[in-house]
């Protein structure tokens, strides 16, 4: 695959985001989080409010480059902690409402576009290697990969609740390039999130911003 966008030769390895990448989440997240923040904690109207506040979660979306969108799960639970003036149940707890949550709301997720598994087997068959690195849990991950058949595309799946820390950390960047003899500058990392662009940059790799389905699309013209 040639992309003119940061790089002039073939790619080798191409990196995506999940959330707000190749899935469509808004309305779903901030779904999936009230659930479970209602469901996890004892909390008045006035802290509530102070959680969403402090997590991203507004009257009908969520914040750019919050931690609810970029976050994971651990990240989310600390944000609440922090909101707190009592102790909370452990991240367990919280990570039970959450994947209780995926699973209620799944019906609200769509693909970003519907070209999505067409990019995708485009780029198997030309030989580029593929990768999924997100900061949501594994669990949640392939769940709502399978939902939308887009499991088996991946040759590397990253998630932030694996032993190597998650973005914007490079570790499963490095464990992705090291597994499959791949050369940075050779690759992009196509994401939606301050995270995602930090970890390109830390990589030396292209970084393509969605902001759109367009953007998306573009990536395939």
């Amino acid at each position: 695959m040639m992309w003119n966008g940061c790089i002039n030769k073939p790619l080798t390895g191409v990196i995506f985001d999940k959330d707000g990448t190749l899935l469509e989440v808004e309305q779903f997240w901030r779904a999936v989080y009230q659930y479970a923040i209602s469901a996890f904690l004892e909390a008045d109207a006035e802290q509530v409010v102070k959680i969403y506040d402090n997590i991203g979660i507004k009257e009908k979306g969520l914040v750019r480059d919050s931690l609810a969108v970029m976050g994971s799960v651990k990240e989310i639970w600390l944000a609440i902690k922090a909101s707190m003036d009592v102790p909370i149940k452990p991240l367990a707890c919280f990570e039970a409402k959450v994947k209780d949550g995926v699973h209620r709301y799944i019906s609200l997720v769509s693909l970003m576009s519907p070209i999505v598994p067409e990019l995708l087997n485009t780029l198997k068959n030309q030989g580029v290697y593929l990768a999924l690195i997100t900061t949501d849990s594994r669990s949640n991950t392939e769940y709502m990969l399978k939902a939308f058949e887009l499991y088996h595309h991946f040759d590397y799946i990253g998630c932030g609740d694996d032993p190597l820390s998650p973005k914007p950390a490079i570790d499963h960047g490095l464990a992705f390039v090291d597994k499959f003899q791949l050369l940075t500058h050779e690759m992009l990392m196509v994401g939606d999130s301050v995270y995602d662009a930090m970890f390109a940059e830390r990589l030396n790799m292209g970084f393509k911003e969605i902001r759109s389905t367009d953007d998306l699309e573009k990536l395939y013209g």
